[in-house]
Parts: C-alpha cells; sequence; structure tokens
C-alpha cells in the first residue's frame, strides 16, 4: 500500500491502518477506531486480510496461532465489508470497498525459513533425523481455499471492486519464488507486483475512483 499512497499523494491523503501479524479476528477489535477523529469518512476503503487466517492449523507449539477457520474469515470479512459501507463520505455516499484476497506463498521457501528457526529456537546446527521435512506454516492450498471464500464475501456483501491476488498471481507466474524474501513477505519484484495487479483491478472494476 505504500506504492498507492506514493501514486495517490497529490489527490488523495492515505491513511494505512496496517496490524503487523492481524488476522480478521483481532483486526474486527481496532477496526471501529481505525479512522481519525478528524476525519468523517472515507471515499474508500481497502481490506486485506486472509494470509494470516489460513495459517496451517494443529502445528506444534504456537505455530498456528494466528489461524482462523474458512468459516469464520469469511464471516469476518463481510462484517468489515458491512462496517465500511456504513461509513458516509463527505458528499454523504458510501465509500467505495475494495476487498483483496490473500496472495500465494512460496512454500519451498517457507518450509527452509522454519526448518532455521527451529535450528536457532533449539541451538542446533543441524536438523535431528526425526524433524519432519518440509514442514510449513503457509500452503497454497488454503491460499486459494480462503482466497476463493473471500470472493462469496464479496459478492455476498456488495464489495464494489473484488481483487483474486492469488489468482492473479499465478496468472503472472508460475513460479512465486522471486516474489517473497522468506516465503510469506514480498520481495521488492512481489511489492511491484501485488501493485500492479490492484492498480489494474481497481482501474477496471472502478474506474471513477481511480
Amino acid at each position: 500500500m505504500a506504492q498507492f499512497s506514493y501514486a495517490c499523494e497529490n489527490n488523495a491523503d492515505i491513511i494505512l491502518r496496517s496490524c503487523s501479524g492481524y488476522n480478521t479476528r483481532w483486526a474486527l477489535c481496532v477496526m471501529e477506531g481505525a479512522l481519525p477523529p478528524q476525519v468523517s469518512g472515507p471515499d474508500a476503503v481497502v481490506i486485506d486480510f486472509g494470509t494470516n487466517d489460513a495459517t496451517v492449523p494443529h502445528l506444534p507449539s504456537s505455530a498456528s496461532f494466528q489461524h482462523v477457520s474458512v468459516s469464520e474469515y469469511k464471516e469476518n470479512l463481510k462484517k468489515m465489508i458491512k462496517w465500511s459501507k456504513s461509513l458516509r463520505t463527505s458528499n454523504g455516499d458510501a465509500p467505495i470497498v475494495v476487498l483483496v484476497s490473500p496472495a500465494p506463498v512460496d512454500e519451498k521457501a517457507r518450509a527452509v525459513w522454519a526448518e532455521s528457526k527451529y535450528l536457532a529456537m533449539k541451538g542446533l546446527k543441524s536438523l535431528p533425523d526425526n524433524y519432519p521435512k518440509g514442514i510449513t506454516d503457509r500452503k497454497n492450498s488454503l491460499q486459494e481455499k480462503y482466497a476463493l471464500v473471500a470472493a462469496e464475501a464479496a459478492k455476498e456483501c456488495g464489495a464494489d471492486v473484488f481483487i483474486n491476488m492469488y489468482k492473479s498471481f499465478f496468472e503472472h507466474t508460475n513460479d512465486p519464488s522471486p516474489y517473497f524474501c522468506d516465503g510469506l513477505h514480498y520481495s521488492r519484484a512481489g511489492q511491484d507486483l501485488h501493485y500492479a495487479i490492484f492498480a489494474r483491478e481497481v482501474e477496471l472494476q472502478a474506474p471513477k475512483f481511480w
């Protein structure tokens, strides 16, 4: 969203309310306090959640603490959309609501990250023989599932723009590895691609806003 803020710096004020590590359940607890008191109502609201909700459940230790079931995730998104549409712009209109689905992940890189974290936590130099190779806290099968549910929430609650970031990424590439620095968080190339998809879809689906 930093690139979006830069693109709009001459004609709009962008209020970023990114909460590191948050899922939709936690975001709902702070959503109503997201706007500064002096802001009467935004012209648009961008809702971009899901990758943390889609954390693989039932992993050892605390690795799954961010997980939210797919059914709760959908209901939480619907609450977010409805709340956003209840706001009013300075003209008395409802804001444009943009819902962005989870993007894919690089599972191989995420497994390597998990291995390095395990070694650091245990103070080891090599993995024990019983370590479950390939274990990861994110899987594309779940990312895709949550993206499809996000589409349902957008349709049911009348979001003005829906961006299936998972599908759009794979329309661009079959290899997500250059777009992530640890399998989960974007590299610069990933940031650029995310913004390009975002800008294209908003322009196509809500040209008056863009």
